[in-house]
């Protein structure tokens, strides 16, 4: 059975997309300020509706979905965040005071 695409949540996102580019390309004004405002919550709320819900009073609930939509995620953010500021303070010879400094931030 093939999924029917919903037609207004496509056209959502196409106008999320527009929006970043145009706000990441404009100097920064008022209309990339205005821009700023609305075109990520955009996204998260058109992301909402593909989310199933969860049954809060079921810790085991909580814990699938975090074990499968949340942990690999975040390990990638954190592993690549700590690479990049090692990366910088070698790079830019930066003491280890400057990467402890900015892995506690």
């Amino acid at each position: 059975m093939k999924k029917k695409r919903i037609e207004w949540i496509d056209i959502a996102k196409a106008y999320g997309i527009i929006a970043v580019v145009i706000g990441h390309a404009l100097v920064s004004g008022t209309t990339t300020h205005i821009i700023y405002w609305w075109h990520m919550p955009l996204f998260f709320i058109v992301a909402g509706f593909f989310l199933k819900p969860i049954d809060a009073k079921k810790l085991s609930a909580w814990q699938k979905f975090f074990n499968k939509r949340l942990y690999r995620d975040l390990l990638i953010y954190f592993m690549a965040g700590i690479g990049l500021i090692l990366l910088y303070s070698i790079l830019y010879n930066e003491d280890w005071q400057y990467l402890v400094n900015h892995l506690s931030s």
